[in-house]
């Protein structure tokens, strides 16, 4: 099965991202664990607002942050806040098409990963939702976060359907 290029195929990826959130840590497993979790939304709005055959519509992040924010039960729209920042720079950055890219592909990844885990600590921390900050938590996820970006293209890209009908007239 391929995936189309359009939003249907930007919410079915999130949607599989939501399952993946839910998928908790056994009972016993040390906590520590949990700093090594990787955010598959962040990732999967990242792909999908960075490859070169599709445009994402920021609604569909948007929406979907809602979801999470229910499933994390975090304040009302910080994570669909969080997903159309990343959606937004990613749209930004030159498509992947071009190899060399991919250095500013992962700048940008790393920055909207901290931006994003910034963002959540502040909005938490002044909320009524208070948090113990960990800088090495934080750390490992967005080390894991990077590295599963590399499975995640990998993953992707054999599952979107291309686009064969290049027509060029020059």
């Amino acid at each position: 099965m391929r995936l189309p290029n359009d939003n249907r195929s930007v919410a079915f990826t999130l949607a599989i991202a939501l399952m993946l959130a839910m998928i908790e840590l056994p009972a016993g497993a040390p906590a520590y664990l949990t700093y090594w979790e990787p955010d598959f939304a962040l990732l999967v709005c990242y792909y999908w607002a960075t490859n070169p055959t599709s445009r994402i519509a920021l609604v569909v992040p948007w929406v979907f942050g809602f979801l999470f924010d229910v499933l994390n039960a975090e304040p009302m729209g910080l994570n669909g806040l969080i997903y159309v920042i990343v959606a937004y720079v990613g749209l930004n950055i030159p498509s992947r098409s071009n190899r060399p890219i991919v250095g500013y592909q992962l700048l940008g990844l790393l920055a909207v990963v901290i931006i994003s885990k910034v963002l959540r600590l502040i909005v938490m921390q002044f909320g009524e939702f208070p948090v113990a900050v960990s800088l090495l938590g934080v750390l490992y996820s967005t080390i894991v976060t990077l590295v599963v970006w590399f499975i995640v293209v990998l993953v992707m890209d054999r599952w979107v359907a291309e686009d064969r009908a290049r027509v060029s007239f020059s």
